[in-house]
């Protein structure tokens, strides 16, 4: 399966995942999900940084602006949710993967039989002439 992050004005896309910016709306595949406002800004701001290690610390601070007293607590629990209705499966997640001692990363490797295979990177969607 090919991965990729395409971006306009008032979408982002991420494999079948298409988030609508403006009505905090995210489709999978021809499925509405529905997602609180912080499970939505997760999302969001792994569709923009999709392949890159995020760390509990850089999410809080960017999502949160530092406004709680437990942030790995607050993380834990909107990235946990975030994932259970994506459908991701710890041992094997199709979106967001967990880092140990690092953080999450949007861009899960997937396991087929014994060999991991990373998916590819960022592709942007071509300009129309």
């Amino acid at each position: 399966m090919q991965s990729s992050y395409i971006s306009d004005e008032n979408y982002l896309y991420y494999k079948d995942l298409k988030l609508d910016l403006n009505k905090e709306v995210v489709w999978k595949g021809d499925q509405a999900l529905k997602l609180f406002h912080g499970e939505f800004k997760v999302l969001e701001y792994f569709m923009r940084n999709q392949g890159r290690i995020i760390s509990n610390e850089e999410l809080f601070n960017n999502l949160w602006d530092g406004k709680s007293d437990d942030f790995a607590h607050t993380v834990y629990i909107q990235v946990s949710a975030l994932r259970r209705k994506l459908g991701d499966k710890p041992g094997n997640p199709l979106y967001i993967e967990r880092i140990v001692r690092q953080g999450y990363r949007l861009g899960a490797s997937t396991v087929v039989g014994k060999a991991s295979v990373t998916l590819p990177e960022v592709k942007k969607r071509p300009q129309s002439s």
